[in-house]
């Protein structure tokens, strides 16, 4: 598909080929990049429920500091993208309320939008939810549930969270105390990367 098909197909309304000229607008690929361009066919898209532009609208919004009602459009737009299951937009709410960025600190929805994208497979989001379960925010304290979390983020190599598994075998939290196994998920954290 070339550029003037694709130009057709969005000024008809098509969705899709809005968020595909928005991306080619705002990466430079095969057009010249034009933010306002970008901005303009995220717009049109998101407006027809289209998921990723949403996602995209949002990002976009972020950059913008200068934005009248920043906060408001862009837990807007990811909110939008989220309840579609944009896992990006599922743990960018998540971070957003876990840290009151943009929006009031709220741990329930916290854990809210961590479990919808740690129930889609992010390794962010398992662990992020690992780590609510953990220290009972937004959720009553559950180091089962935690341990659960942070294994299923492990096992997709997620530092963070072998890390985790680490400290609930030193402590002993939730499960028996194993000082071999914590060192052995610490090393294998530091070996990944982890200080």
């Amino acid at each position: 598909m070339n550029i003037a098909t694709i130009q057709q197909q969005a000024e008809q309304g098509d969705s899709t080929a809005q968020f595909c000229l928005g991306l080619m607008y705002e990466k430079g690929k095969l057009v010249a990049e034009d933010k306002k361009q970008a901005l303009k066919w995220f717009e049109r898209a998101a407006k027809q429920n289209n998921a990723l532009a949403q996602y995209c609208l949002a990002e976009i919004y972020e950059s913008e500091l200068d934005l009248e009602n920043r906060a408001e459009l862009i837990s807007y737009w990811y909110t939008k993208a989220a309840v579609q299951d944009v896992v990006e937009a599922q743990v960018q709410l998540g971070c957003m309320y876990a840290d009151g960025v943009l929006v009031n600190q709220d741990f329930e929805q916290a854990a809210y939008w961590f479990a919808m994208a740690a129930k889609n497979g992010s390794s962010y989001g398992q662990s992020s939810l690992g780590h609510i379960y953990a220290l009972g925010r937004g959720l009553e304290q559950d180091f089962t549930q935690a341990k659960y979390w942070y294994e299923q983020a492990a096992a997709q190599g997620d530092i963070d969270a072998i890390a985790s598994l680490g400290f609930l075998y030193d402590c002993g939290a939730g499960v028996e105390r194993d000082y071999q196994l914590a060192y052995a998920y610490y090393r294998q954290a530091a070996l990944a990367g982890n200080p």
